[in-house]
């Protein structure tokens, strides 16, 4: 396995036009409830591993452009100068920029990761019985409970959740009912047990790794929206249509308060990152109380299987690669192919090579088993 410049811009291409379909998807709740939350989300999550795979595979079948592509990576794969030894082209240069600045994002990554658990380690732990009894209840419903340190903090707006092995949940001074702090830990509490935060970790390694792409930076908006989806869907799938209405409400409540933009890039709040998101979310909520259409979306679910299946294995079987005959060797060359070539078998076992009907050349062996052989009164062999 290679990293290659062409693997390198197949990568961003063919991930981009994905990201940029599921941006539309995502956009659309009733779309995303007809496909199933699940689905997109595991798009979403396909898309974010095959990134940190950026190699050429062996099951990859090249194709091959002739026009245009072959100058543009002739451009960038060609030396421009040599220093200390080695020859420089402007893809080596880029390289070494990228990893430089990847390195540099990366530390300030786990910097900030640190530091905010230092902040939120001194925060005050909740004392309040009806919190604590709530988070108890929800935790019975796991096989594998988790220990959530519940804290509070004047210095936030909303509630989130924070911490990869040991989590904590971060409660601001505010005035909620029973029903709305269940609804509030339920959904802070499912973020961790459905691995969001890991997810969200691993979009901000690769944001780290590719800052130099914009889909990087897509990527990681659009997978916390699919996550708020996925966790509203699942907190609200077994309430009544008065209960849903009451998520909601509370839903809306919490959102007035804005949330420290500081921690979005580590944390999953109760609120969304910005009035867009949460509009998006109250969408899909009225959606989800639509039960018609949630009972006739098996078509969707099966298509939305079907696009995840073609949108991970496209990239793991073509790949385009620029070919061109430098023009010194094209005088005299032929492109061999099955529809401009075949074989006429000799009698002494060698082989007549035909391109457009020419003879070009005798071969003791068939080198492409896709050509065609005729024997010689003309009737095909194979």
């Amino acid at each position: 396995m290679t990293v290659t410049f062409s693997t390198i811009i197949n990568m961003v291409l063919f991930n981009g036009v994905a990201i940029l379909l599921l941006k539309y998807v995502i956009a659309n709740s009733e779309i995303v409830l007809k496909i199933g939350v699940r689905v997109v989300m595991l798009l979403m999550v396909m898309i974010l591993l095959r990134q940190f795979i950026p190699f050429e595979l062996p099951s990859q079948n090249i194709i091959n452009i002739t026009r245009i592509w072959p100058k543009i990576y002739i451009a960038f794969v060609k030396p421009v100068f040599a220093f200390a030894g080695t020859e420089w082209s402007p893809f080596s240069i880029m390289l070494i920029v990228s990893i430089m600045g990847s390195i540099l994002s990366i530390v300030k990554l786990f910097i900030s990761y640190i530091s905010l658990r230092y902040t939120v380690n001194n925060f005050e732990p909740v004392n309040d019985s009806t919190v604590n009894r709530i988070v108890d209840e929800i935790n019975s419903e796991y096989r594998k409970k988790v220990y959530f340190k519940v804290v509070k903090s004047n210095q936030v707006k909303s509630p989130f959740i924070f911490g990869l092995c040991r989590p904590f949940i971060i409660l601001p001074e505010m005035n909620l009912s029973e029903d709305e702090w269940h609804y509030v830990m339920r959904h802070e509490m499912s973020h961790y047990y459905f691995k969001d935060l890991w997810i969200r970790f691993a979009c901000e390694i690769l944001q780290s790794l590719y800052w130099w792409n914009p889909f990087a930076y897509l990527l990681r908006k659009q997978m916390t929206k699919i996550q708020e989806l996925r966790v509203d869907s699942t907190v609200i799938e077994k309430l009544g249509k008065l209960q849903k209405m009451e998520y909601l409400e509370c839903l809306i409540k919490v959102a007035r308060q804005r949330s420290d933009a500081r921690r979005k890039r580590w944390v999953a709040s109760f609120n969304s990152d910005c009035e867009e998101n949460v509009t998006n979310r109250i969408d899909a909520i009225f959606e989800y109380t639509k039960e018609h259409k949630i009972r006739n979306s098996h078509i969707f679910k099966r298509v939305g299987f079907i696009l995840a299946l073609v949108i991970f294995l496209t990239p793991n079987f073509i790949i385009f690669e620029p070919y061109a005959i430098a023009k010194e060797h094209e005088e005299g060359t032929y492109e061999i192919k099955n529809t401009n070539s075949y074989l006429i078998q000799n009698d002494d076992g060698t082989y007549d090579v035909y391109v457009d009907n020419i003879h070009i050349a005798t071969v003791t062996e068939v080198f492409d088993e896709s050509l065609k052989i005729y024997n010689k009164e003309g009737s095909e062999t194979k």
